[in-house]
């Protein structure tokens, strides 16, 4: 907490932002790349009538993979993208009285849709960040498997990277070890053994972005934290202070 006071001092909202952004800016690529790999610029390129925005429901609606909580999950990466400019954002009222935020392309994120005729950044976002790229660099320079006869990659995921290491180390013995519904996933490895564009909007969408580890969790809007109390049965909803315009206490009473 004393660190924390320390770097946030008083008047200096904006510098404490940027030090918070950069501590959490390893979300931001993943959720583009997310995003890219779904195709969601392509779809909200698509959208009709021309340049209308979308919803992410009605956008969920347009990936072939389902989840029942894809809706939700989907308006976190919008946000995110929003808050960096990829997106525009705006209210719609529907016809029961209530209110959604519904998406479209900005001219920024226009060069993320592969059919833009001007070009399209995409795939070169993808070939930056994508991890094998990365971990083939590692495995030209980094010599420590040289000799190693057995290794068990912790919470290996599918199973990638120790396909990888294997591929260039054919005599180790590999072994992935994960939890056994994540194991059951993966595709089968031989050689392996199976075991706002403000800061402080960026900031907000990116934490809601990290709440994907915990089941249920997400930023809210103060109006969507108001009715979270009524509907949780307490009478009275308040916000008594906030820090950095990020960090808040919120109050739920009886």
């Amino acid at each position: 907490m004393d660190s924390y006071s320390a770097v946030c001092e008083a008047g200096d909202d904006e510098g404490c932002l940027n030090a918070l952004l950069l501590c959490i800016s390893q979300v931001f690529p993943s959720v583009l790349n997310a995003a890219i790999e779904i195709k969601l610029f392509e779809i909200t390129a698509k959208a009709t009538p021309h340049d209308a925005n979308m919803s992410a429901s009605e956008i969920a609606c347009k990936i072939p993979n389902q989840h029942s909580d894809l809706p939700n999950r989907l308006e976190r990466m919008l946000r995110l993208l929003a808050s960096y400019s990829l997106l525009t954002s705006s209210t719609r009222t529907n016809k029961g009285g209530t209110t959604e935020t519904t998406f479209g392309l900005s001219s920024a994120g226009k060069y993320f849709a592969n059919d833009h005729s001007k070009g399209c950044v995409a795939p070169f976002t993808t070939f930056l960040n994508y991890p094998t790229v990365s971990q083939l660099w590692i495995l030209e320079v980094y010599r420590g498997f040289e000799g190693v006869k057995t290794l068990v990659d912790v919470g290996g995921c599918t199973g990638q990277n120790l396909h990888l290491i294997i591929s260039k180390y054919p005599t180790i013995k590999g072994i992935n070890f994960d939890l056994p519904q994540v194991v059951e996933k993966a595709p089968p490895y031989p050689e392996a053994s199976e075991t706002e564009t403000s800061n402080a909007s960026k900031l907000v969408c990116t934490l809601n972005n990290m709440m994907f580890m915990t089941n249920g969790g997400k930023e809210r809007t103060e109006k969507e934290y108001e009715a979270l109390c009524k509907l949780s049965g307490f009478s009275t909803f308040q916000l008594p202070c906030h820090v950095i315009s990020a960090f808040g206490i919120i109050e739920f009473r009886k």
